[in-house]
């Protein structure tokens, strides 16, 4: 509304103008009339139509300088405020067609008539003066978006790292600290089916402080993915490797190996079959083994890193799904093109209720959000009583 009364204000002024700067001018007939009508009602229509009343504006004076019996002496402020406002709004290439064509007018009907060009090398001075203010402001708001376009660039790629560093710490907090916990857990459950008196009680107590210790791990993991739920959508992967100085720890850091358990240095068969080792001390027996480029050399850090953080998770869950006896079995596959993870093991009712107990499902939550960072699927069935999950990372990157 403030802008509409600041035109209507602004060209009741130029109106104004061209009254008193045509004062002389001899009244014509009823077309001059009816020009004139045309040319004032185009001004005042300026305010609710900026372009399109500025664009009729100026089109009503060309046509008065091109025909003789018309006079546009009388529209030369009107015209020049017409023109600001186009090279504000309206399209470029409108804007600099109506100039063009007017100034051709302007210096071509003068000369002819066979009059000077002197009056019209006058109007289009002032032309010129109101063009360079309207561009002069067009380019100031332009340049005025791309810096703020540049700070939201900005907030959203440290938002951006934010979120990925979230994300690493709740992948690191689940792998180091909760799938221990549940590892105690189910030593202290197996030990308790043997063991009375005090041995008894003191399992128990090992058992709900751990329990305690568990759930407030799932509370920090629910706070660090909260945001990322959130913001549930694609990234890009570039933009989220960008650091955000401010924070204490940076997703490098989280990136980078701190256990030698999710991201040692030996091949991934022997990193598997150390899994599979504790699986069997436990009385898990399963097949579990890796085909193809065993160091994953071609892939980046992240990925190999996510490579071993999941394949602990995976095990992790076949200790809380499964109980000894039950089968499993994981399958690494691993070519120039991809990375192919199938795990399968069988769900008894008592395993589900054991699962119950101490599985949250945080962590292929967490997982799940990862891979389609990295432009991965995570697949995930349980069709008689047989849990499957299939996981693919492709070699080419987002």
């Amino acid at each position: 509304m403030a802008r509409r009364l600041a035109l209507l204000a602004m060209m009741c002024c130029m109106l104004a103008l061209d009254v008193y700067s045509g004062r002389g001018l001899a009244a014509g007939g009823w077309p001059y009339v009816v020009v004139g009508v045309v040319y004032a009602a185009a001004c005042l229509s300026v305010a609710l139509r900026p372009v399109a009343g500025s664009v009729v504006v100026i089109l009503t004076a060309t046509l008065c300088i091109a025909v003789p019996s018309f006079n546009s002496s009388h529209m030369v402020f009107g015209v020049a405020a017409a023109f600001g406002i186009v090279f504000l709004l309206a399209p470029m290439w409108v804007a600099a067609g109506l100039f063009v064509v007017n100034a051709a007018v302007n210096l071509l009907a003068p000369a002819l008539m066979g009059i000077g060009v002197g009056p019209a090398v006058s109007v289009l001075i002032v032309q010129c003066v109101s063009v360079s203010v309207g561009y002069g402001i067009r380019r100031y708001r332009a340049y005025g978006e791309r810096q703020r376009d540049l700070l939201r660039i900005r907030m959203l790629s440290e938002r951006n790292a934010m979120l990925e560093r979230d994300m690493l710490a709740a992948r690191r907090l689940h792998d180091i600290l909760t799938n221990d916990l549940t590892y105690v857990i189910t030593i202290a459950n197996t030990r308790m089916l043997d063991a009375d008196g005090v041995e008894r009680e003191t399992l128990e107590r090992i058992d709900g402080k751990t329990r305690e210790a568990l759930d407030c791990a799932h509370a920090v993991i629910d706070q660090l993915r909260m945001d990322v739920s959130d913001a549930h959508g694609p990234t890009p992967h570039d933009g989220g490797r960008a650091r955000n100085e401010t924070r204490d720890i940076g997703a490098a850091e989280l990136s980078e190996p701190h256990e030698p358990r999710t991201s040692g240095s030996g091949s991934l068969s022997e990193f598997v079959e150390a899994r599979r080792s504790e699986l069997a001390a436990l009385g898990f027996e399963g097949t579990a083994g890796v085909t193809g480029d065993e160091t994953l050399d071609r892939y980046d850090s992240d990925v190999r890193e996510e490579v071993r953080s999941l394949l602990v998770e995976l095990f992790a869950n076949i200790r809380r799904h499964c109980v000894p006896g039950d089968d499993y079995s994981l399958l690494v596959d691993i070519d120039e093109r991809r990375i192919r993870i199938v795990q399968m093991n069988t769900v008894t009712l008592g395993s589900r209720q054991r699962e119950q107990k101490i599985s949250s499902g945080r962590g292929l939550a967490t997982h799940r959000d990862i891979i389609r960072r990295l432009n991965g699927t995570m697949r995930t069935t349980l069709e008689d009583n047989t849990w499957t999950i299939r996981i693919r990372l492709p070699y080419e990157r987002p």
